[in-house]
């Protein structure tokens, strides 16, 4: 179950309202091309649409804290075993003692491969927050039911388990006995009894989970289940928009417009920019960037209802006297 806070997001967020297989087929698009097409410019485009979707949903300083305390660190991990380890290349920046260089198309493709990470580590924040339990099994529940529930399960237990981490971190280091407070030995005994509390936690909750399943009837025969979500004419519209823009920019990528190389030397196929390219760009961004487009057209609106209502209210006589 969500929290308070997740709560309020997904009530601010007009995209997360929409009917769930609109939902999954905007996530299955965006980090599938993500994670097989690594493109400077492609990228880019999504480091920004996913910090901008991932701050609506949570908030930007929620966005630096995760960026600084672990995107980065992860980033420059990647290039440098990256740089370490691939030698390919034909510009050499610095050659080793034993002969082996660091070459510029190394270090590029890394700091791509890093960027890859980052975003699709922001993305899966995304789907976590709007592709909730409930949705995941509507969509598979039928088709299948007993991996659909353990996926479910996973995807919720995690998010789960790190907040009561923090709960029980908190109340440990108000006692003085966090995993930072004392000698190395009373650290480690302190992370030892923070462990034993959260296992003890986790087979806890997975008993109340399965008695309450059992209650509630799972695994019977002719067992019926109910659903609020039915496909709108606006869930209609999104996936138009979503299928011709997603169609037509793997269209110019079969084309060959946004392929590139890295070795032996790099070269960007989009430059000089070309009508395809530019329209297949335009494609990606409205793609990527429904969901908060969304937002706020909705929100401007709204915004002119209530302009709209209130110049044409019209008073009772009473109160104009």
């Amino acid at each position: 179950m969500m929290n308070e806070q997740q709560k309020t997001s997904s009530k601010q967020d007009p995209f997360s309202k929409s009917h769930p297989f609109v939902n999954l087929f905007y996530f299955v698009c965006v980090i599938g091309v993500n994670m097989f097409l690594v493109h400077p410019i492609i990228l880019g485009f999504s480091l920004i649409a996913a910090s901008l979707y991932t701050a609506r949903l949570h908030s930007w300083q929620s966005v630096f804290r995760q960026f600084f305390k672990f995107l980065l660190p992860s980033m420059m991990i990647v290039l440098f075993f990256n740089v370490l380890f691939n030698h390919n290349g034909e510009t050499v920046l610095y050659r080793f003692s034993n002969g082996k260089p660091i070459t510029l198309e190394a270090m590029v493709y890394g700091g791509l491969l890093s960027v890859v990470l980052a975003v699709t580590i922001l993305w899966f924040r995304c789907y976590n927050q709007v592709m909730t339990s409930d949705k995941f099994i509507y969509l598979f529940g039928r088709i299948l039911p007993a991996s659909s529930l353990v996926i479910s399960m996973v995807f919720r237990f995690v998010p789960k388990f790190s907040r009561q981490v923090t709960l029980v971190r908190q109340g440990q280091q108000a006692l003085g006995r966090d995993v930072t407070d004392g000698t190395l030995k009373e650290r480690l005994n302190h992370g030892f009894s923070i462990f034993l509390v959260m296992i003890t936690w986790a087979l806890e909750n997975a008993i109340d989970t399965a008695d309450s399943m059992k209650a509630r009837g799972y695994g019977l025969s002719g067992r019926s289940s109910f659903s609020v979500y039915r496909l709108t004419r606006r869930d209609w519209w999104l996936l138009t928009i979503l299928t011709s823009s997603f169609g037509y920019f793997m269209y110019t990528v079969v084309i060959g417009t946004f392929s590139m190389t890295y070795y032996p030397k790099v070269q960007l196929s989009v430059w000089p920019l070309t009508w395809t390219s530019a329209t297949g760009m335009i494609a990606f961004f409205l793609l990527i960037n429904l969901p908060v487009l969304l937002a706020y057209v909705e929100e401007a609106y709204f915004k002119r209802l209530r302009k709209q209502a209130k110049h044409h209210v019209r008073l009772p006589d009473y109160f104009k006297q």
